[in-house]
């Protein structure tokens, strides 16, 4: 597949020497270093056989219970029993999907997935179709009821979705049209760009099947050349893209207005947590201080070693190990390779992505890589995804409710990116000579400077929605013009004209619009994070994991203020991260 993630892109300036011997993973570790779903999930396909049928019993019950009568008892029994149900459905999704991951032929699991998401989607709509229609003064009494205090935040935020809500006529008049929700044109189209060779030595590396030994060559001027092919590449589609991205755009529109948004714009913002008013004011000060990334970019960083697993574990767990015993322990069960929870391992049918972690608080974290390779990049994927990892664990530790273990993404994003920050923050600290201490301190800063790669792709994918969605953009051409002009203006990588074609390289504008203002979020967060961690380690040790351990039983912006002391509607809620990356960069130069 040629879909190139924006977070590949960003990591693309890690530069890597060959080490001949190098093995990423040793040979008789290989076996450790593979899901050992017997243990952490079922014992045998019977087992979980009898743990799906459970379930269905379960959800039938659950939706017969669901046509009688919406007195107090009743809402009250499916809330508890719907949080039951959402464990069940976790647990046995996630079990499916690593099946899968690791297995890219075994369609079973991937069609069991597939059925089990859609039936799961089906109880939660009647709950709540069943919550929007109950009467305001049965809801009151809900919301006051004891045994319901800890799903408050999610009763409330449901019901005043209310108006939101799609009527069932609505749905079946609109359902032709829900194939603008599915970006598998994306995909197609640019798997059907032409491909082209990079020289690099004496070896002929394919365009996009040695997408990773190009971008992370050691010869700048081999890197050089694949990023003008990539670009001339995509160039071919753009027409077809542009066309289709537009049509999508301003179907979603619709189906936004359909829902009594004003648009697609302020439907992202509420989910979001945000107001456009504030996201902008982000973009605005981010835009002032772009200098910073131009005068401070790390293209040319040569790699000077690669990473066994044990050994980026050891580092990683060096530096985590400063966040308290709780997070500690979390983090050895995750990389510990005798608990099964790590597949990194290469080799055939294994799903593309270069990590991924369990993010539900279901009693077990997992990683995935298509492939650990041991770079530095290698190292920063293991330290972000077990931000998310053990983020779940905690909860579950806490015994939080399915209901309450989900939030906006930039939050579980920034608890990824924080991590990153820590760990390089650490190996430049304990650099032994000065050839470490310079590439350890250029990384450091890199982390810090990643802010402006994510606000690049933020604000231009920010911008062509807004754009498509107030007609001022109608053709490819002016997607090519709004992200040259927003990518020259904040990034020091897109100033060229064949790099008008950037938009295409934002995998997640087209499977879920407006989604890269989360890593930008993200990144202003873990900063604000990170420097409180600086000024007092134990004190925010205690705070994070509270924080992390409670769930999302409340706003983002009052769980933030609640828990970590953090504004995200004060005016210098953004300058506070700008000025830190500004006084990091003087103090180490």
């Amino acid at each position: 597949m040629k879909v190139i993630p924006f977070a590949i892109f960003l990591f693309s300036c890690f530069r890597i020497i060959a080490q001949e011997t190098f093995k990423p993973v040793a040979d008789d570790q290989k076996v450790h270093y593979a899901f050992d779903l017997k243990k952490n999930f079922f014992e045998s396909q019977s087992a979980f056989d009898v743990y799906f049928k459970s379930f269905e019993e379960k959800n039938i019950l659950f939706n017969k219970q669901i046509l009688k009568p919406a007195n107090l008892k009743n809402l009250e029994s499916l809330t508890h029993q719907l949080s039951r149900l959402e464990f069940d459905f976790r647990r046995m999704d996630l079990y499916l999907f690593l099946q899968f991951a690791t297995n890219t032929s075994n369609h079973k699991a991937q069609s069991k997935e597939d059925s089990l998401n859609d039936v799961m989607a089906t109880t939660r709509n009647r709950f709540l179709n069943l919550l929007n229609e109950t009467p305001d003064v049965t809801v009151q009494k809900l919301l006051k009821l004891p045994s319901l205090v800890n799903y408050q935040y999610y009763l409330k935020k449901n019901i005043e979705n209310k108006k939101h809500v799609l009527t069932e006529i609505e749905k079946t008049n609109t359902s032709s049209f829900n194939y603008l929700k599915d970006s598998r044109f994306y995909t197609e189209i640019l798997n059907g760009t032409p491909t082209d060779t990079i020289i690099a030595g004496h070896e002929k590396l394919d365009l996009y099947n040695d997408m990773a030994k190009w971008q992370n060559h050691s010869d700048s001027a081999v890197r050089a050349d694949g990023e003008f092919k990539l670009y001339k590449s995509y160039a071919t589609a753009g027409v077809p893209l542009g066309y289709k991205y537009i049509e999508m755009v301003k179907g979603l529109n619709a189906f936004s207005k359909l829902k009594k948004y004003d648009n697609l714009m302020q439907e992202n913002c509420d989910k979001m947590s945000l107001s456009q008013s504030v996201l902008e004011v982000v973009f605005d000060e981010i835009g002032k201080k772009t200098e910073l990334y131009k005068l401070n970019s790390f293209e040319n960083i040569k790699e000077i070693t690669r990473y066994d697993v044990r050994k980026s574990s050891e580092l990683i767990l060096e530096s985590l190990k400063q966040l308290g015993p709780e997070y500690y322990q979390e983090a050895i069960k995750l990389l510990d390779p005798k608990n099964g929870r790590m597949d990194i391992v290469g080799g055939p049918n294994r799903l593309p992505l270069q990590g991924a972690a369990s993010v539900y608080p279901i009693g077990v974290s997992t990683f995935y890589a298509q492939n650990y390779e041991g770079y530095y990049v290698d190292i920063m994927l293991l330290a972000h995804e077990a931000g998310h990892a053990i983020q779940a664990s905690l909860m579950h530790q806490n015994k939080v409710s399915l209901l309450n273990a989900t939030g906006p993404a930039y939050f579980t994003e920034s608890f990824g990116k924080f991590n990153e920050l820590l760990v390089s923050y650490n190996l430049m600290e304990k650099a032994i000579n000065q050839t470490e201490k310079d590439f350890y301190k250029a990384k450091y800063l890199e982390t810090l400077l990643n802010l402006f790669g994510a606000t690049t792709g933020a604000v231009i994918e920010y911008n062509l929605i807004k754009g498509i969605v107030n007609n001022k953009i109608s053709k490819p051409e002016d997607l090519d013009n709004v992200s040259l002009e927003i990518g020259k203006k904040y990034s020091y990588f897109i100033k060229n004209p064949e790099h008008k074609s950037f938009w295409m390289r934002l995998n997640t504008n087209f499977q879920a619009p407006m989604h890269n203002i989360h890593s930008m979020m993200a990144s202003v967060l873990s900063i604000q994070y990170f420097q409180n961690f600086l000024k007092n380690k134990e004190e925010f040790g205690n705070k994070y994991n509270r924080f992390l351990m409670n769930g999302y039983t409340d706003t983002p912006a009052n769980l933030l203020n609640n828990f970590m002391g953090i504004d995200m509607n004060h005016k210098d809620f953004c300058t506070i991260s700008l000025n830190f990356i500004e006084a990091e960069i003087a103090r180490l130069k």
